[in-house]
């Protein structure tokens, strides 16, 4: 299958030194707060007998689906990184015997280590709640464990209560350099998205241009340019107040990385050949 996991820029040059990447517990940057949920995982995955090379603890974590497509992330979006930050978008074709599928979303369950339950609807889930709170203290530990067995169904439904399979992720014991099809880096930014969406709505606004003047359509860009520049100006004053090590000292630095954001993102594919 083929899966795409984000990964900050150093890891490429562990591929290049060894051919293979591997997950260290002491640099993943949530294993403290979620500790119990990543080793409840990786025993799932021994579990279903997918090969564990010796030595390894925790597994990499990679995309199979983004909004009910099996394609590339987009890297417009937020969520993928810390903002301002380098990142690569590593494309990868992997056996499907050594990954594991699992729900996104529901694999939020496991790592509050709450109860999944089976509600179709508003109504149920009340119903189930209230069946479930009657429940001594160790029914209820007990049952809430086996219910995470319902994160690796990911067939696609959807309903106004229920989403699955919208986002799925997959979860891997290593990267080996030789099953690399592509790497993309970028810059995570938060606006970024939003910016491209703006745009992509003036492309649009330009091809029905025979009912807008081009008065019309002037305006609306130099809206969405002034809208896009107030905004990144904002987010650096924010980041400046409250990023610990973050600092901006000058009101031309403001200005440069502000309009920086506000027109470009920086998005650079290699082929594996």
């Amino acid at each position: 299958m083929r899966l795409w996991t984000i990964q900050p820029v150093e890891v490429i040059n562990i591929l290049e030194r060894d051919g293979v990447f591997t997950c260290d517990p002491e640099k993943s940057k949530y294993y403290n707060d979620f500790h119990d949920a990543y080793l409840w995982i990786a025993a799932e995955m021994d579990k279903r007998n997918i090969p564990h090379p010796d030595g390894l603890k925790l597994p990499l974590w990679a995309w199979h689906t983004r909004d009910w497509k099996h394609k590339k992330p987009d890297l417009r979006t937020t969520g993928l990184g810390t903002p301002g930050k380098r990142y690569a978008c590593i494309e990868f074709d992997i056996d499907d015997k050594n990954a594991l599928l699992s729900d996104y979303n529901s694999w939020h369950y496991v790592l509050n280590h709450c109860w999944l339950d089976d509600s179709q609807t508003e109504n149920e889930w009340n119903t189930l709640c209230d069946w479930f709170n009657s429940l001594k203290p160790e029914e209820k530990a007990k049952l809430t464990i086996e219910s995470w067995q319902k994160i690796f169904d990911v067939t696609k439904r959807k309903n106004d209560w229920f989403t699955n399979g919208r986002y799925i992720q997959a979860t891997f014991w290593e990267l080996q350099k030789d099953i690399i099809t592509n790497i993309r880096y970028f810059l995570t930014w938060a606006v970024i998205g939003l910016l491209a969406e703006l745009l992509s709505l003036i492309i649009i606004i330009c091809k029905l241009k025979r009912f807008i003047t081009k008065t019309t359509i002037t305006l609306f860009a130099s809206m969405v340019i002034i809208i896009s520049i107030l905004t990144n100006f904002a987010g650096l004053v924010i980041a400046n107040q409250i990023v610990p090590g973050f600092t901006i000292n000058g009101i031309g630095t403001y200005i440069i990385l502000t309009i920086l954001f506000a027109i470009c993102t920086t998005e650079v594919s290699v082929n594996k050949n």
